[in-house]
């Protein structure tokens, strides 16, 4: 049993929901991109978590440190506090044929999504950097649709989100 989470860098919605996983399941692995123990509650440092060689080589400062004002920047794009939960790729990970693969999903990336073009104008406002960003953000996307359809059940908190999923992947709702 194991569960993946993108990033364990801070005590948010999406870890309070992990809080609640790894209680419903005491004896799971905890595998993660980024993990720093001094951002996440104890519940979640107490568990056996195995981070990327991202986090290893450093890369963690990079990617994403925080500004004076408690927003975050992430690959040089700034975003709302509230944003972060939604930048997402643990359904990426790859896991065994023979194992049952379930993603609960806050929402799909909406960055690469629904909100693409604000983000688009947010993160990019001059044309050159516009011009580049659709072919990384078509690439994502694709990434995206392709490691959706290797999970075996979807699970929303709310019935906008299982539309989204929906709209995305193509996926049944539950």
């Amino acid at each position: 049993m194991a569960i993946v989470h993108y990033w364990l860098l801070n005590r948010r919605g999406g870890e309070a929901v992990l809080e609640g996983l790894c209680r419903l399941l005491p004896d799971a692995d905890l595998f993660t991109l980024f993990y720093d123990p001094e951002l996440v509650s104890p519940a979640i440092r107490q568990r056996r978590i195995t981070a990327s060689f991202l986090n290893r080589c450093g890369a963690i400062t990079a990617l994403c440190s925080a500004d004076a004002d408690g927003s975050r920047i992430f690959r040089s794009a700034r975003l709302r506090s509230g944003d972060q939960q939604r930048i997402g790729t643990g359904k990426g990970g790859l896991a065994p044929s023979t194992a049952r693969h379930v993603c609960y999903c806050h929402t799909p990336m909406r960055y690469l999504w629904d909100l693409y073009p604000a983000y688009l104008r947010e993160w990019t406002p001059t044309r050159w950097k516009r011009v580049l960003m659709a072919p990384v953000a078509h690439h994502l996307r694709l990434w995206d649709y392709a490691s959706a359809t290797r999970v075996d059940e979807f699970i929303a908190n709310s019935e906008n989100v299982q539309r989204r999923i929906w709209r995305c992947y193509r996926r049944s709702r539950r």
